[in-house]
């Protein structure tokens, strides 16, 4: 994975304008605002103590919680586009890909070291975090219909076996996976 400079400071900046849009979003929808600056507090934290992560995890993670918040901004979650499906994986792939990186930084993987456990333990845990999203979205009202729920399932799924795939492919061109060295 790549560890630059330059990503930890665009990194930055992104969270930066995305408390920026949060503490605007809040005087026009307070739901909406508070959901904004919960990810960039959140995106705040994990890039204040990411040095467990390379900074491309680290930029894919920003990324995905800007693209969340671009939608909430310009509305775009009830379009007929297919913005809310891109996200859903989009989102679950970034934070799938984290999540693997951290279960296996140390060479021994978490599942096993078959690909197909790899696979498997991501579409599980993405399905879970899926179904903890969409929980949220009830709690806060934000909801779609069912059929909407169950797209969005099936695009968390996506997400998080690509994010397998890609964590195999890496691996196995990298059997000693170590973290990058820490400056």
């Amino acid at each position: 994975m790549i560890d630059h400079p330059f990503q930890r400071t665009a990194s930055w900046s992104i969270v930066a304008g995305l408390f920026a849009a949060g503490v605007y979003a809040i005087s026009v929808d307070p739901v909406e605002g508070a959901v904004l600056l919960g990810l960039a507090v959140m995106s705040g934290v994990a890039l204040y103590f990411q040095r467990a992560l390379p900074s491309s995890i680290m930029l894919l993670l920003i990324m995905a919680a800007t693209v969340n918040a671009a939608g909430y901004i310009v509305g775009l979650w009830n379009e007929r586009t297919m913005f809310d499906e891109i996200v859903h994986a989009f989102t679950t792939f970034a934070g799938m890909t984290a999540v693997t990186w951290l279960a296996t930084r140390d060479g021994r993987p978490l599942v096993g070291a078959s690909a197909l456990s790899v696979v498997a333990a991501a579409l599980v845990t993405g399905l879970v975090l899926g179904l903890i999203w969409e929980g949220f979205e009830w709690l806060i009202g934000i909801i779609g219909n069912q059929r909407d729920t169950l797209i969005d399932l099936a695009m968390d799924s996506l997400g998080a076996v690509a994010a397998g795939l890609l964590f195999t492919a890496y691996r196995v061109r990298r059997p000693n996976l170590r973290p990058a060295a820490k400056r």
